[in-house]
């Protein structure tokens, strides 16, 4: 999927937020080249305060998968993800975002 996006000039963004999580536990040897073709977008004060209105108005607790759908939401894009479930309760919320199951 990254080789696709990246031979298409499709950009990847990948909230800082999902580095950290992914980073921990020794999952981070892959890490480095899986998001060599990506952009990695810093957790700004405006973006992590729409995460949290986010948060209050979904009743809903999951930080980074919030900060992951505000970031989608200011681009249009679509999330890809293993856990659709939780990231369509955001994106029902942000009409904007699309969420792709992997």
């Amino acid at each position: 999927m990254l080789r696709e996006a990246s031979a298409s000039d499709r950009l990847i963004t990948v909230p800082s937020t999902v580095v950290a999580e992914a980073w921990r536990g020794g999952r981070h040897r892959w890490l480095p080249r899986l998001l060599s073709p990506a952009v990695v977008e810093p957790l700004t004060d405006e973006l992590a305060r729409r995460a949290g209105e986010l948060l209050a108005r979904t009743g809903t607790s999951n930080t980074v998968d919030a900060t992951v759908a505000v970031s989608a939401a200011q681009r249009g894009d679509i999330i890809v993800t293993s856990d659709p479930d939780d990231m369509q309760l955001f994106a029902n919320d942000l009409p904007v975002v699309r969420v792709l199951a992997l």
